[in-house]
């Protein structure tokens, strides 16, 4: 929505012309922040696994 707001789309989304910057600057703002929320929920994933894992691999050596 950013870039449709940078090359004039602002009627489009219903943004008066003279907000159309500030109104980008907010689009780019929040998928910059939702982009470091998903890489956060990733890096918890990941290590979410790598724990199961080592309990997985602790509860098999156990049964041999």
């Amino acid at each position: 929505m950013g870039v449709i707001l940078n090359y004039g789309g602002a009627w489009y989304l219903g943004v008066k012309e003279e907000d159309a910057g500030t109104a980008a600057a907010s689009c780019y703002l929040a998928a910059a922040v939702y982009c470091i929320y998903m890489i956060m929920c990733g890096l918890r994933i990941v290590k979410a696994n790598s724990k199961a894992r080592g309990r997985a691999q602790i509860n098999d050596e156990e049964d041999h």
